[in-house]
């Protein structure tokens, strides 16, 4: 049977397919980028029900590597919102080229980034960010299953003998409890001072992390620490702050990393923007640690 040039076509495209999605991959093979109109890295996020599809463009000279990172919003049993990233894609993309990664979201908060290079955390990097069914978080967030013990142990054979010695009273001077430190929003907006953040990302989406709705745009966190003005404003760029103090393992910070979240969101439902901002802003101005 002598098959036609439209079937042989054909048949070569399903076999390609096939190729790149063969073991599970969700990147599709590379195609020519339209250049036309830039010659930079590009990138765009797009949505068909659950399906969410990044599409990298390198319209420069030399072969770079991309990926799309999908992160979810989980609400901790103690009323805190955490994020975890639950899927990578990465892959090469050469001069003149663009490739595309495909994920499927869950229904709950999602965080999709699309970004150049090989740190997704870099806010330089990112090509293109968006929120999904921002309506309600995850919470089905897997616990780890303990491993039972292989062995049993065995009961000891001797009867320990008891400290013939007086231990020593510690000679160090315990450590103080939580507070009188604090780093201001303007040390965390600098770039060099990036390195400091702990637990959260500039690039990280202010509503997903505090679980409110902003009025301002863009809200990311570094756009939050970097806002100027006062009311809501001046509360998220001290909130951002204190965040950071409250994660970052040297400053003594007095809020917790949950109490600074619950402060935000109790400050959106009552309105006392101006409150909280000055009880966080009293800590972030006793004075910082880091350099």
């Amino acid at each position: 049977m002598k098959l036609s040039k439209s079937r042989i076509l054909f048949v070569a495209i399903v076999t390609m397919f096939l190729a790149m999605v063969v073991g599970g991959s969700s990147i599709i093979g590379a195609a020519p980028a339209d250049c036309s109109a830039s010659t930079e890295i590009t990138g765009t996020l797009t949505q068909s029900g659950s399906t969410i599809t990044g599409e990298v463009s390198n319209c420069t000279s030399e072969a770079t590597t991309a990926g799309m990172v999908v992160i979810a919003a989980y609400l901790n049993p103690d009323g805190t919102v955490s994020n975890q990233e639950i899927e990578r894609q990465t892959g090469s993309v050469d001069a003149g080229e663009k490739v595309a990664f495909v994920a499927t979201i869950p229904e709950c908060t999602v965080k999709v980034q699309l970004y150049k290079g090989d740190n997704s955390n870099d806010p330089a990097n990112i090509l293109a960010q968006r929120v999904y069914n921002a309506s309600k978080y995850c919470s089905d967030q897997p616990t780890p299953t303990p491993v039972p013990p292989t062995a049993t142990p065995k009961p000891p054979t001797e009867t320990p003998v008891p400290p013939t010695a007086t231990p020593m009273p510690p000679t160090a001077t315990p450590e103080p409890p939580g507070g009188g430190q604090g780093c201001t929003p303007g040390y965390w907006r600098q770039e060099h001072h990036w390195d400091s953040w702990a637990n959260y990302s500039p690039a990280d989406d202010f509503e997903v992390v505090f679980g409110v709705d902003a009025s301002f745009n863009p809200h990311t966190l570094l756009d939050a620490v970097r806002l100027g003005g006062g009311g809501e404003r001046a509360m998220a760029r001290h909130a951002v702050a204190s965040l950071l103090n409250a994660g970052n393992p040297d400053v003594s910070y007095l809020y917790s990393e949950a109490d600074v979240i619950v402060m935000v969101q109790n400050a959106y439902a009552s309105g006392d923007f101006n409150g909280v901002k000055n009880l966080f802003e009293a800590q972030n101005e006793a004075g910082c640690p880091l350099n």
